[in-house]
């Protein structure tokens, strides 16, 4: 399986009918010839994917891919392809997503990832949302039914909501004005996949980065998707572009993609970062920084 992914400063003239014709596919939906389309990377796990359960529920998949791929620069450079995504896909009837703003975890406006996860007795803790440089939250923030951070129109084109106890992924104005308001929300942005499953990344852009990405599938299950930080330096690519990730989230299982119905990008680069006690399961992706919200999944009921 490939994808075709384009990494470009500045494009020239003779490649934009290319571009046009690689968001077109990525709009209508790929078959197995046109997957080829992200020249010499190549998928190593198994397709159609595998999902590990952890526990009734909660399930684990993980997505690798290598390869070589080089800069549209005036001196193409090079670069080596090392990704590596961690997937968890969780039942949020069984196990309950709560949003906690850091006061509640520090008295501050900015909290660390691992005294959120303790401190919450959560099975998994992802970040949450952009930020300023003061450390007040740019968007919506609702925790357990307070209003922590109003709407903002800098805050991002889409909120993750659980309304009652159902998960929601939806235009942030739209959940900002809900008759009833949500349980749970966090605005941020972009919408990678857009309600109704329109692919929502139509531009291209050099973004590399770790991320951290909530999705909902056809089922209304929970998709946390985080970038491992396996690898570094200048001439190797750990992180993938905003309009990679929509790819993967897209596309469906038996094309090595994620099937997922809607998908919401959260912060990332330094502030992605994840915690995992379940069971005899553990694993972390640390997290640079201190940040104002975090994503809580709590233990089964």
């Amino acid at each position: 399986m490939n994808f075709k992914i384009y990494h470009i400063n500045v494009v020239p003239v003779f490649l934009l009918s290319a571009l046009f014709a690689l968001l077109l596919a990525a709009k209508a939906g790929l078959n197995g010839e046109n997957l080829r389309y992200w020249p010499g990377v190549r998928a190593l796990h198994p397709v159609p994917v595998r999902w590990e359960p952890l526990a009734k529920g909660f399930d684990r998949t993980v997505l690798r891919f290598e390869g070589e791929t080089t800069t549209f620069e005036a001196e193409p450079k090079p670069l080596r392809r090392q990704i590596e995504l961690v997937v968890f896909r969780i039942d949020t009837a069984r196990y309950p997503v709560r949003v906690i703003a850091a006061d509640r975890i520090s008295g501050a406006n900015k909290a660390d990832i691992r005294s959120a996860h303790r401190k919450t007795g959560a099975v998994l803790t992802v970040n949450g949302g952009y930020f300023s440089k003061t450390g007040d939250p740019m968007g919506l923030v609702i925790s357990d039914g307070r209003l922590a951070n109003k709407w903002s129109e800098e805050g991002g084109s889409g909120a993750f909501a659980i309304f009652g106890s159902v998960p929601r992924i939806d235009w942030a104005k739209n959940v900002a004005e809900a008759d009833t308001p949500p349980k749970q929300a966090i605005q941020n942005g972009p919408m990678l996949i857009e309600p109704g499953h329109e692919f929502g990344m139509m531009t291209l852009r050099n973004d590399h980065d770790y991320r951290t990405v909530l999705a909902l599938d056809k089922s209304n299950r929970l998709l946390v998707l985080l970038t491992r930080k396996s690898c570094g330096g200048q001439t190797t690519l750990c992180g993938i572009t905003l309009f990679e990730a929509a790819v993967i989230l897209y596309h469906p299982e038996d094309m090595g993609g994620l099937a997922a119905n809607t998908a919401l990008n959260l912060d990332g680069g330094t502030s992605s970062g994840m915690e995992l006690s379940l069971g005899p399961h553990r694993d972390r992706i640390r997290m640079g920084i201190r940040a104002p919200n975090f994503i809580c999944v709590m233990p089964a009921r």
